[in-house]
């Protein structure tokens, strides 16, 4: 199913707080399989997706967040959710999540 549009109620948001960053990446992980997205690389997509622009833009920097496919080869490397989420928690200085979000 769709998932919520942005700036609409059921959408997760991010403060921009490193205090509500777990709840964010909960967020966004809970969201995502209530809509049927299971795939990890569709969790970073939409913790991107919902981020206010100079937050997006941030995290867009993170080698966590990449994908990368070769022509012509079967390689597909997609990003996975526990590095992007330790690679996140990095940027902001006091974050911490209580448990294992993966």
């Amino acid at each position: 199913t769709a998932m919520p549009p942005r700036s609409t109620k059921s959408a997760p948001t991010f403060s921009g707080n490193p205090k509500d960053l777990e709840d964010y990446l909960e967020d966004i992980k809970r969201v995502c399989e209530e809509h049927g997205k299971t795939d990890e690389a569709d969790w970073v997509f939409y913790a991107l997706h919902y981020l206010s622009a100079d937050d997006r833009e941030s995290w867009r920097t993170l080698k966590e967040t990449k994908t990368v496919t070769a022509r012509g080869t079967q390689l597909a490397i997609t990003p996975t959710w526990a590095p992007f989420v330790k690679a996140v928690m990095e940027i902001y200085p006091g974050a911490q999540m209580k448990e294992d979000t993966s």
